[in-house]
């Protein structure tokens, strides 16, 4: 089994892993399955997570840094599937570079 995310700016296939921006909002979608299952994840603080009534998709908000494992567990409590989400914070836009005074040629 795997996973389908979809952004509003972009939709990916089949993974297990991903890394998300602080506070991005998504869809995860379980791919491969017949069997509902319940969904859990080991670190509460990291993210949102509100599952869809027929229990095959969940809209995911990244709420704090860290990394959660959303795992799909079937009714007999064993792992049919495990979503690696790692949440990082903005990425620094300035690069610290600087210019000397222009010089004509």
């Amino acid at each position: 089994m795997q996973f389908d995310i979809k952004f509003d700016f972009a939709e990916v296939f089949s993974v297990n892993k991903v890394n998300v921006a602080l506070g991005q909002k998504f869809k995860v979608s379980i791919v491969g399955s017949q069997a509902r299952g319940e969904w859990f994840s080991n670190n509460d603080p990291v993210l949102f997570i509100s599952v869809a009534e027929d229990g095959f998709s969940a809209l995911v908000e990244s709420k704090a840094v860290g990394r959660s494992l959303v795992q799909i567990q079937l009714k007999n409590g064993m792992a049919d599937a495990t979503l690696e989400i790692n949440v990082y914070d903005n990425v620094p836009v300035d690069l610290g570079l600087t210019a000397g005074r222009a010089e004509l040629k």
